[in-house]
């Protein structure tokens, strides 16, 4: 007798809200602009066939096991695969994949969306292999036997442990620096983590025997990997580069940024690389993106803190105010005219107390710096402040639009 897996009842509701707030938004569309423009009706057509696609997908969509075979089906497809040709199976945290002996594969996605997903997921691995544990069995024997890795087995397996804790121990570091990042809030300590650090991921890399490596393919992989707290190292440098950013002309950090960009991307590709598995271009993109982001973000700021020549002091004023508000919170600005040798006008990140006391047209000195790589930046000197009055006693210090 067939059995049937179809979408349960409670992800019909999810996805049928999502749908219907979509569907209102796009009436909602047709009836305040569709009278003054016509167009709206073409403009709207693709999403709401889409829609309309979505929720027929939603009814059709299930799986069915029968005696001989597995069938999936959808609005898109409906693919049948004979029990008897199935090698094995892989379990994602989204779909789960069979795989036949000629190489096909019958992909169940959102697997969890599915009513008793669990039962099925049980028959699925009580008569097929798991294709990925069979070969991270086989990828584990291969190193245990790697004799450049140690002369014993159990010396093996020993310096694989220890490479594992290093490995564990820099990616939780690493994932901790956006927080120290914005505790410090000085160019120079992020200056100093984005040199020690990356480089002692690096040392880890070298000194592991080629056992750690830069990123891995998760349960696809038995090497340790430190590409997760180097990524967020990396990033920590970026955000610290790019947050209250002062360079005044970015073409002349690029030439240094390419070069240290290159020089990580080839050692990385070198001794970082996981070559066990068969794909590896998602790390060879990952190893780019990390190294052109820490080659940028590290010019910039070294840019500024190495920079010892003489500020030039101009005066200009605040032109205008603004506030932001997002997750982050509530932001204070203050629009900076352009100054001598400038063009544009700047915006200026200011505290809440700044914003509340200085008037437009304030007078501030901004002092501008020629940069370790001949990348101009500055910074502005605002006046002193006296705590304003308490905002809604009819003084106008309510933060809001002047």
């Amino acid at each position: 007798m067939a059995q049937e897996y179809r979408v349960g009842l409670f992800w019909k509701m999810i996805y049928g809200l999502i749908m219907a707030g979509i569907a209102v938004l796009l009436i909602n569309l047709i009836a305040t602009r569709a009278q003054d423009n016509k167009s709206v009706y073409i403009f709207i057509l693709s999403p709401a066939i889409m829609l309309f696609a979505l929720f027929i997908n939603l009814i059709i969509r299930k799986v069915v096991i029968t005696n001989t075979a597995i069938i999936y089906k959808n609005i898109f497809r409906n693919k049948r695969v004979a029990i008897v040709d199935i090698l094995g199976y892989r379990a994602k945290q989204k779909y789960v994949s069979l795989e036949t002996n000629s190489g096909e594969k019958l992909i169940i996605r959102n697997f969890n969306d599915y009513y008793r997903s669990e039962d099925l997921f049980k028959w699925i691995k009580g008569n097929f292999t798991d294709l990925d544990k069979i070969e991270y069995a086989a990828r584990e024997k291969m190193i245990l036997q790697d004799e450049s890795i140690g002369d014993s087995e159990p010396e093996r397996k020993e310096n694989i442990d220890k490479a594992k804790l290093e490995a564990l121990g820099y990616n939780l570091f690493g994932f901790m620096m956006p927080f120290i990042a914005i505790v410090a809030q000085q160019s120079y300590v992020m200056v100093f983590i984005g040199i020690a650090c990356p480089v002692g991921g690096l040392y880890i890399l070298s000194r592991s025997q080629h056992i750690v490596k830069f990123f891995n393919e998760g349960d696809k992989s038995s090497y340790p990997a430190i590409g997760f707290g180097f990524m967020f190292l990396v990033a920590s440098v970026l955000m610290a580069a790019l947050i209250d950013n002062h360079v005044l002309n970015f073409l002349p950090i690029l030439f240094p940024a390419l070069l240290i960009a290159v020089v990580l991307f080839i050692f990385l590709y070198k001794n970082g690389l996981d070559r066990s598995v068969k794909n590896i271009n998602t790390q060879i993109a990952a190893i780019a993106i990390t190294s052109m982001a820490y080659g940028f973000g590290l010019n910039v700021l070294v840019n500024q803190v190495f920079d010892y020549s003489k500020p030039v002091m101009y005066q200009s004023s605040v032109i205008d105010a603004y506030i932001t508000k997002g997750k982050g919170g509530t932001h204070y600005y203050f629009k900076i005219a352009a100054w001598p040798g400038q063009i544009e006008n700047q915006s200026e990140s200011v505290t809440r107390q700044q914003y509340l006391s200085l008037p437009l047209g304030t007078s501030v000195e901004v002092y501008q710096k020629k940069g370790l790589f001949h990348a101009p930046w500055y910074y502005v000197v605002l006046p002193e402040t006296t705590p304003p009055a308490p905002a809604g006693s009819g003084n106008g210090n309510s933060p809001g639009p002047r």
